[in-house]
């Protein structure tokens, strides 16, 4: 950089000798800068390139051409340089090494005991929120977890199982997350399994469930979910339906779309809690978050006129996002809207389509996914017998009940006291206790999967769909328990 100096003695000549009042000006950069006696000058940042003026001169000239700068900047001592022994330094650079050296040692070794944990970790999280968000199981990752023996996984596989219809391989898996932090959920989905432990299941939860429940996380969304089942069903604990409630909107909060349904239902359900306006919001949130069983289930409520007018059109239209996603709930109930010709032209091609698709559904593996396939069989059946029969000749029929379930003569002729219908009943056959009717078609759609399972003959399936054909669905739940055909 150069700096420029000049004085304001206008008779000085360049390089001669100045007297001690001259005054200097000298440039660095562009600036000009000065006056400054010699004394001042010296004490300035300058160096032999510096460009130095004073009056009289021409033209501004380096520092080193002014003899007395240059004698005045040699009694100025150099600045201070400070430098690190050769020792030192080798110290420091040894003991840099030595500790880099041990840090990689340390995160070579960490990485090879630590990385396949974490690693199992991130994976079951990521798989987790995924379950959370659909409700569909990656069993894959699931699966892959369980055989590295990332013991967590071994309770989501044990639902994908029993999704499934594989009890076997639902109460093992299960029974390796019963050493988990899942163990009272495990203990309850065994409870279902596997009915003839039933007891010894619902005692183990009793003894556990409150230190379990007052133990959970905040975002623990999947041991809320069972918790709110529990106190639900009142598996272990008193049934209490206020709690449920609570865990499951807990669960819903942390993002469960599930348990959003769930809690629809609750708020549907008859009692002291029933709420519809709050059971649409839900069943909304979750349908608007792209889940297809939430979709049908608010189409629901406009088919029923369930806290909302009727109105067969939004019902069609939230019923057609669902099947849109393969979801197995909303194509049974697109053949159901066609069968009875409930806002569409009935059709009965169409509903065998409908109820054929939801049947061979591989798909939708979420958890009501297998109740509606089987639901869409036994409606595919009675469909194709309804094809030609007129809602007249159906409102006079009465089922005798076929053998064709396991046998058995059906020669006592009862009647429901729900709805008056006549059945031919088998002798020796008593009533089921504590069975109320569907309340909706939504009810008895899971009423007719049931029956579908327990091998109930098509002229009872028929009637089940006769009776909704005559705006009498609604008892079909106690018709189908007395029909004659239910084994308890």
């Amino acid at each position: 950089m150069n700096v420029l100096i000049f004085s304001n003695n206008h008779k000085a000549k360049p390089n001669q000798s100045l007297p001690a009042m001259k005054k200097y000006y000298y440039a660095k950069g562009d600036k000009r800068l000065g006056p400054f006696t010699l004394e001042e000058l010296i004490d300035q940042d300058l160096n032999k390139e510096t460009l130095v003026w004073h009056d009289g001169l021409t033209d501004w000239s380096p520092l080193s051409t002014f003899p007395e700068l240059v004698e005045k900047l040699k009694t100025v001592p150099p600045p201070l340089k400070v430098e690190k022994s050769a020792g030192s330094k080798t110290g420091f650079k040894k003991g840099t090494i030595i500790a880099f050296a041990l840090i990689g040692l340390l995160l070579l070794v960490g990485g090879v005991f630590f990385y396949p944990k974490w690693s199992n970790t991130r994976k079951f999280n990521q798989a987790v929120s995924a379950f959370m968000a659909t409700d569909s199981i990656q069993f894959g990752v699931f699966n892959e977890l369980a055989t590295k023996n990332y013991s967590n996984a071994y309770y989501i596989l044990g639902l994908h199982y029993q999704r499934a219809d594989d009890s076997i391989k639902a109460k093992a898996a299960f029974e390796n997350a019963l050493k988990t932090e899942y163990r009272i959920p495990a203990l309850f989905e065994l409870y279902r399994v596997n009915q003839s432990d039933s007891n010894e299941y619902k005692k183990s939860i009793s003894q556990d469930f409150d230190k379990w429940v007052a133990a959970i996380k905040p975002t623990d969304w999947l041991s809320q979910r069972a918790a709110a089942k529990i106190y639900q069903i009142g598996v272990g604990v008193e049934e209490n339906t206020r709690k449920a409630i609570e865990y499951f909107e807990l669960a819903a909060n942390c993002g469960s779309v599930w348990s959003m349904v769930l809690l629809g239902n609750a708020y549907t359900s008859d009692g002291e809690f029933k709420d519809y306006a709050k059971a649409l919001t839900w069943y909304r949130k979750a349908a608007d978050l792209g889940y297809a069983h939430a979709m049908s289930s608010l189409g629901f409520l406009y088919f029923d006129g369930t806290g909302v007018s009727v109105d067969y059109k939004e019902a069609f239209k939230w019923f057609s996002k669902s099947s849109s996603k393969n979801c197995a709930y909303g194509e049974t109930c697109m053949g159901m809207v066609y069968m009875g010709g409930k806002g569409v032209k009935q059709d009965f091609d169409s509903a065998k389509y409908w109820f054929q698709r939801a049947s061979n559904n591989q798909q939708d593996k979420s958890e009501f996914g297998q109740a509606f396939k089987r639901a869409g069989q036994a409606m595919q059946l009675a469909a194709i017998q309804l094809e030609s029969a007129s809602k007249s000749s159906a409102s006079q029929s009465r089922v005798q009940g076929s053998s064709s379930s396991g046998g058995g003569s059906y020669n006592e002729y009862v009647s429901c006291y729900y709805c008056g219908r006549g059945f031919y009943q088998q002798q020796g056959y008593s009533k089921g206790t504590g069975m109320d009717c569907a309340k909706n078609y939504k009810e008895a759609l899971q009423e007719i999967a049931i029956a579908y399972k327990a091998g109930y003959s098509e002229d009872n399936l028929k009637y089940l769909l006769n009776s909704y054909n005559n705006g009498e669905w609604y008892c079909t739940r106690k018709c189908v328990y007395e029909s004659g055909n239910c084994v308890d």
